[in-house]
């Protein structure tokens, strides 16, 4: 199981694994209930990559914390069932990431790199968001999406309740390149500012986030 970015930063850690494995390597990577795991994901995903990717994140959390079980949320949100730990997770083509933290709310988001993103700007990137290109949409929509699975809140709107500045380094044209932003929520239940780290790939862009409580 190649584990291809691990980050420990003072009370958290992040992982990103590159999934080469069949499924039924996966499964022979967990204990006795990785059968079980497999007929959730048979009933939760009628898409076979769907399934792949509910049982690697939880390889990969089995590597991270062994056994931890990943419940959810009325909202959807996951969190670790009789644990002090709090866990994010997130899935693209051929990745998956888990971020741990035993002290605050942590979120995590990777994205495929695609082009794609450029013709849905328009609705996450806001008016005061000089961005440009590929790479800086692709982080913008990434960093927004690890800001709201820290919000716990419905209605959200990317580009009207959040906001980034203070890129770190700016701009961002290409691969290989790691810094941090400012992101700021205008949600009507949720003021807050984040700190969101990023990390740029050839395959895909990294963005992460943790509060801590103390």
């Amino acid at each position: 199981m190649p584990i291809i970015r691990d980050i420990s930063i003072s009370d958290f850690r992040c992982c990103v694994w590159q999934v080469t494995e069949t499924m039924e390597e996966l499964l022979a990577m967990l204990p006795d209930e990785g059968h079980e795991l497999y007929e959730e994901a048979q009933q939760r995903f009628s898409s076979p990559k769907r399934r792949q990717e509910f049982i690697a994140v939880r390889v990969l959390l089995y590597q991270m914390l062994p056994g931890a079980v990943i419940g959810y949320h009325d909202n959807g949100k996951p969190y670790l069932a009789h644990s002090c730990w709090r866990i994010s997770i997130s899935h693209t083509v051929g990745y998956v990431a888990v971020i741990l933290s035993d002290c605050g709310e942590v979120g995590v988001d990777i994205e495929q790199y695609g082009e794609r993103v450029c013709r849905v700007a328009s609705r996450f990137v806001n008016e005061r968001e000089p961005v440009s290109g590929v790479w800086e949409q692709l982080l913008l929509w990434s960093a927004k999406e690890t800001v709201y699975k820290m919000m716990n809140c419905r209605e959200v709107d990317f580009r009207e309740h959040l906001l980034s500045s203070d890129w770190q380094p700016k701009p961002v044209t290409g691969p290989e390149c790691q810094g941090f932003m400012r992101m700021q929520t205008f949600h009507p239940a949720h003021r807050k500012a984040y700190q969101v780290y990023f990390e740029t790939t050839e395959r895909f862009v990294l963005t992460y986030s943790f509060v801590m409580d103390y």
